[in-house]
Order: C-alpha cells, then structure tokens, then sequence
C-alpha cells in the first residue's frame, strides 16, 4: 500500500463530487499493465473524466491540458487512458502522435509491447484479441470494432477521421502555429463524438514552446477561476519553489520535494545524479517542469512579495489606467496606478475579463466615477485596435510607443527592485509575474508575450499604468 503523502499539484482543476467520472477505467487498464496508478494521475484522470452528461456520456471537459515533471509517469498515464478507452467502449477511435513522427512511432511500440504482456488479451485459440498493424503510415492496434492510431504531427493527418480521443503528446516541441493547426484538426473530427476530448500532455518547454505557452497560460487562467467545464488543467512544478538567490542545494531539494513520483517510481539520488549530465537548465525543465524561458524569474519573488500590499486609491487621487489584451484576444485586463501616501507608486487591477467587448464600456463607466487619468495602450500590442474607440468615448488615450513600452518595463522593474512601489496582491498578477519572461528591445527589453509561460495581460495592464501616472500627458498624445 502506498503510504507516502501525495504531493499537491502547482495547480489543478477541482473535482466536481457530484458528478460521475471515467476515472476508474483508467485505474483499471493501469493495473493491466502492471502499474498501478500513483496519486497524482489518479487525481487527474478522476477530474478530467467527469461525465457532464450522463444522458450522452458528453465529458465535462472537452480538453485536458497536463504538464508534469519527467519520470513521473506521464508516459504511462497516457498509456493507460487510451487503453481503457479502446477496450471499455464500442467503436472507439484513439489517436496518438507525438513531437514528431518518429518520436510517436517509438511510442507506439512500446505500448504495442505493452499490451502484448497482458496475459488476459494474448490470443486464444485462433482468434487474436489484440490486431497490430505496424505498416508504416498505418499504424494500430484494435480491440474489437475499437481502434487506437498512430498519426504524423501534420495538420492534415487526421482530416477526414471521426475521433473519440486525440492525444497530442510532448506538446512543446510545436510552434504556436503547427499546434493551432492541428487543434484545428483534431477539433472537428469529433463533431458527430460527443464524448470526445483532446488530451495535451508535456513537460514544460523553452522560448520556442509557444503553443504550449498559450495552452497553459488559458488553463491556468481557468483553473484559477475555478472552472469546471471546458478546459481541465493539470500542473506539477518547482516553479516558484525556491526562493531568489536559492544556492543549488535548495534548489534541487526543492525540485524533489515537488516531484510527484519521488519515492514511489523514482529515487531521489537518481533526480540528483542527473543533474551534472543534463545540466541545470535542462535538468530543471526536466524533472522541476520549469520552463526554461521563466527559470530565472525576471521579477525575484522575494521581492514581488515584498512590494504586494492592499490599498485603494483616495477618492481625491487621480489613478492612471493601463490595458492590455492578450494576443489571442481571449482576455483583457485594465490596472491602475495611483501616487499614494507614502512616497511609493501603487497599482491594482481594476478588472480582468474574457474577451475585449467589456473594456470600453468598463472604462466609461470609471470616467462616470470621477476618473480621468490616462488610459496608456500600447501603439503594437493587441490592444491597439481600442485606441480609437477609447478616443470616440472621451478617454484621455496615451498611445504608446517603442521607446514608451521598453521605460514602462524599466520603470516596473526598477521599483520593485527598489521597492518604491506597492501592488495590490492579485493571484492572476502573481501568475503573470511567475511566468513573464523578456524579449529584447535594442538595449532595453519589454515583456515577451509569445515567450512568456503564462497570460501577462495583467502584468502588462499593471507596467502601462504606472507609465501613464508618471509619464503620461494630461492630454491625448500620438506617437
């Protein structure tokens, strides 16, 4: 019996109780293999299978997002999952790839192999229970009317197919673009399915992981939120773990102690003997699950926290506002910042929200309270396309531009450093900060969006706003 405590997750969509879950299934087909479930990925498939409604068996999340250290059974999980799904339903079609085709098809045959030292599904008689395919460019293995199939990671390899399952595995290695394309193909293929679900599992990635960035940047988001339809998000890392200026012994027992298959699966001598030959970059995006880009955090968390503290602004203080939206539109958010009484600039955010339809009229509705400050937009972000209508409903519109976004950067990262600023705590802000990583602007830098592991919309309304109040115009300017 397994007596260790679980590790909790970094982060993790809720359990809904009252509903039922497949998760069982899975727990069963991980048995089969001779590798029973270890707490964390029970806790993830339990959640991810919640049955939204029992009536068509329609999953409560239509896509499952987990991120999780090496060697803590990431491979096995998705093993298990698409097993319980080719042998507990009827005419269920699986589909699996990888970071590239060749890295599936070595996947492929280890579950291949795998299944064949299941005792219960070796052939009988004459009759194999089990028909491998491994023709190249049809690879598969089929129970019955049910099939799991290996395909290329190319935006066209599954069009045309009906899905119940879609696992795109090691999902960093794909472009924010390659990875859209194939969501954009893997979506559709289970239009007449409805219990279809598209399941994305990966270690954390670099710079270059931009679809798997912007994936879990909106899991994050929604999991803070409590979501609990939709999108399920699954995170286990030692980000944030240790402190700024940790030596290297803190670091690596903080990495052990947020390993969710350390002691179980995986001896912490070998977490520890590892990290000469990968190095500690890659051994900390490897086993802590820490994006490479954000491994150094740009802003120290002993001193964000240093610098977080409640306040409202006086009703006599003017605040200037900030927005910014993300690049996928999917979200804005507004901040403010205001002088305060203690010499130190403060800031909040005001509002964080879906979508960019609420922005103008949230704005109107805080010039109506009396606040005029303002509203500092950046020039080439995504919010530029509000800066007219921001303008058509009387906002004081500062317009960013180049030279403005790269001081706004400095200017926030010196007064944290300095601590000459307080900030009005803000899980969404914290993630932000967490996750924000830079990207150069001649000798200067600004907040990288593509390169950054989380949504810094808050982060970026939260830098324009304390430029508007220090140097914004008290008139519209345009650069």
């Amino acid at each position: 019996m397994d007596t260790l405590t679980p590790v909790p997750a970094s982060l993790a969509t809720r359990r809904t109780p009252s509903r039922a879950t497949l998760g069982a299934r899975v727990a069963v087909a991980a048995e089969l293999l001779g590798k029973p479930l270890m707490p964390h990925q029970r806790q993830i498939v339990d959640t991810a299978l919640e049955i939204l409604d029992p009536a068509t068996g329609r999953h409560a999340y239509g896509t499952v997002i987990v991120t999780i250290p090496r060697q803590s059974g990431k491979t096995m999980l998705v093993h298990a999952l698409l097993l319980a799904g080719v042998l507990s339903r009827r005419d269920y079609r699986a589909w699996y790839t990888a970071q590239t085709g060749i890295a599936a098809r070595k996947k492929f045959r280890e579950y291949t192999a795998a299944v064949a030292r299941i005792r219960l599904l070796r052939q009988r008689g004459t009759k194999e229970l089990i028909k491998v395919r491994e023709t190249a460019g049809d690879e598969s293995w089929a129970f019955g009317d049910s099939r799991l199939s290996l395909f290329s990671p190319q935006p066209d390899a599954i069009h045309g197919e009906a899905t119940d399952l879609v696992v795109m595995d090691e999902a960093w290695a794909h472009t924010l673009a390659r990875g859209r394309e194939l969501m954009q193909a893997a979506a559709p293929s289970g239009a007449t399915r409805p219990r279809q679900q598209i399941w994305i599992v990966s270690t954390a990635g670099d710079a270059g992981s931009e679809f798997l960035s912007d994936m879990c940047a909106t899991g994050r988001r929604l999991a803070t939120a409590g979501a609990t339809s939709g999108i399920a998000y699954f995170e286990w890392s030692a980000a944030g773990a240790y402190p700024a200026g940790a030596d290297l012994p803190q670091i690596v027992d903080a990495v052990i102690d947020a390993h969710p298959a350390v002691g179980r699966t995986v001896l912490a001598d070998k977490v520890r003997g590892d990290l000469e030959t990968l190095g500690l970059d890659e051994w900390l995006r490897g086993y802590g699950n820490v994006w490479t880009a954000s491994s150094i955090r740009v802003l120290p968390a002993d001193l964000w926290a240093a610098a977080c503290a409640h306040g409202d602004p006086h009703p006599a203080e003017q605040p200037a506002f900030g927005i910014d939206v993300a690049l996928d539109r999917s979200n804005a958010c507004i901040a403010m910042a205001w002088p305060g009484d203690s010499g130190h600039a403060r800031t909040k955010i005001a509002v964080h929200g879906t979508g960019t339809g609420w922005v103008i009229d949230e704005l109107a509705r805080l010039r109506a309270a009396g606040w005029t400050g303002p509203v500092a937009v950046d020039n080439f972000g995504p919010a530029v396309s509000l800066i007219d209508p921001l303008k058509r409903a009387g906002c004081n519109v500062a317009v960013m531009n180049t030279k403005a976004v790269a001081t706004a950067c400095g200017d926030l990262y010196d007064a944290v450093m300095q601590q000459t600023i307080r900030v009005a705590p803000n899980p969404l802000l914290d993630l932000a900060v967490e996750g924000a990583a830079k990207r150069a602007l001649g000798d200067a830098f600004a907040w990288g969006r593509k390169t950054s592991a989380a949504d810094i919309t808050p982060l970026g309304a939260t830098t324009w706003a304390l430029w508007a109040l220090r140097h914004g115009p008290s008139e519209p300017v345009l650069y």
